[in-house]
């Protein structure tokens, strides 16, 4: 080929965002993207019924990380912030709500005083967090061990069940006591090694507050019309690549003269590099003749199901306007984990008046998908009418979906991620992989590991 051709398998914002680093690395070349679906986006995907901003997957992008963000704006994206006037949520407990104790850092407690005050734990389980600073080393430099594990060890049952592992594994919908502290969390293992008590390492790593520098910018961000702007806008940009829906490939396999060949149905295309950015399970498949251990490494790795139920109320509700929403402990007997206050969390400019909620549903060892949408319609409504008596009944409802949506990282992840990658290196230069499966799962994530995956192509 006198025309240097790239291929991108996957049209979620990971393939979105590898054509739009090849195209800024590779001026001249043919670029072509193979989706599979008949839509660009993966879990991307907003309802704007009425007007309202109903996020089926994700709801926003961790400014902190700044690759998204910084895209968006590349491609003629402003970012809008959460409401300042909405800090912190609640966690449904024992049929209440508690506010989650100021100072509470990833489901850490630093504000010991705060702690002691907050009705979410017994005394026994307050005294038992406080060992925290007594407390030798769990972790080794190089070693990995499950979070659970960790923050077991570190402050008790009670913390992690009613603090911890809401805020953290509603995350990654998982197991926190199967899920990888150096995948997710390494900053608390840091901690431990440098200072041995969290609480102390946290408090000392703290940012000092910049006098009159007012409040701190949000967090998170997302876009006025919600997350599907950023995945129209940033198709908009790939104006001259070869946008293909419905378009599934069946495998990826190298050719002559060190090239790769991206074999679909009805058409092989022979490429210089390709990027495979689709679920581990299905780059499993892709890889299979060309890379044997790797497809078995990333085939692997297991998903949650999720189900995402989004509603609008009319009127007047009794939804706080100053909290984001509340989490709900396992052992609280409901199959929903979380809820977000989207009225209150979110000013999206030009939204009709109304109380808008989403709430979250599967966890790790439950399959909320087993469920029709009827019958997961009528469990929402049981469930927030148990949580918000007073709340009435939603004027619109939307259920989403969500098979095998976010990838599970267990014990051990990132060192087999790292070996697959090398693997593959070897076994097909000129095939590389991105994907929420890789080393992270936020958005940020998958844009910084889809720049990876263009870079390793070279």
């Amino acid at each position: 080929m006198s025309t240097k051709r790239y291929v991108v398998v996957g049209g979620g914002i990971s393939g979105l965002s590898a054509c739009y680093a090849l195209r800024a690395k590779h001026p001249a070349a043919e670029i072509v993207l193979l989706e599979a679906q008949n839509r660009m986006g993966g879990v991307i995907q907003t309802d704007r019924h009425g007007g309202y901003v109903l996020e089926g997957g994700p709801d926003s992008i961790l400014r902190r990380k700044p690759e998204a963000v910084q895209l968006a704006q590349a491609v003629g994206l402003n970012p809008i912030g959460t409401n300042p006037g909405a800090r912190g949520a609640y966690i449904y407990q024992r049929g209440r709500f508690f506010d989650i104790p100021p100072g509470v850092q990833s489901g850490i407690p630093t504000d010991v005083w705060a702690l002691i005050q907050s009705g979410l734990l017994s005394w026994s389980g307050k005294a038992r967090a406080s060992f925290d600073f007594f407390l030798p080393r769990i972790t080794q430099p190089d070693e990995d061990i499950a979070l659970g594990r960790f923050l077991r060890y570190r402050f008790g049952d009670e913390v992690v069940e009613r603090l911890a592992a809401p805020m953290l594994s509603g995350i990654y919908a998982g197991d926190i006591d199967q899920m990888s502290m150096e995948a997710t969390f390494p900053h608390f293992k840091e901690l431990e090694q440098t200072y041995r008590s969290i609480v102390q390492g946290a408090r000392r790593t703290r940012p000092p507050a910049s006098p009159g520098a007012g409040p701190r910018p949000s967090l998170f961000a997302t876009f006025a019309g919600g997350l599907q702007s950023y995945i129209d806008a940033l198709t908009a940009s790939l104006e001259d690549v070869d946008l293909r829906v419905n378009t599934p490939v069946i495998e990826v396999v190298p050719a002559q003269a060190g090239l790769a060949e991206v074999v679909t149905g009805s058409e092989t295309f022979v490429a210089d590099g390709v990027v495979i950015a689709v679920p581990a399970y299905q780059a499993a498949i892709l890889l299979y003749r060309t890379a044997r251990m790797v497809a078995n490494v990333v085939g692997a790795v297991s998903y949650a199901n999720l189900a995402v139920i989004g509603a609008v109320y009319d009127g007047s509700s009794e939804v706080p306007s100053d909290k984001t929403g509340f989490l709900v402990p396992r052992n609280e007997g409901l199959r929903m984990t979380a809820c977000t206050y989207v009225s209150s969390k979110w000013h999206y400019p030009d939204v009709p008046a109304g109380t808008v909620l989403r709430a979250y549903y599967g966890r790790a060892g439950e399959d909320v998908l087993t469920l029709g949408e009827q019958d997961l319609t009528a469990l929402y409504v049981k469930e927030m009418h148990q949580v918000l008596p007073r709340l009435g009944m939603p004027a619109y409802l939307k259920v989403f979906r969500q098979p095998q949506a976010i990838p599970q990282y267990q014990v051990g992840h990132l060192r087999k991620m790292g070996a697959a990658i090398q693997q593959l290196r070897t076994d097909c230069p000129h095939v590389a992989l991105a994907g929420s499966y890789v080393d992270g799962v936020g958005i940020p994530d998958c844009v910084r590991r889809a720049y990876a995956a263009v870079d390793q192509l070279g």
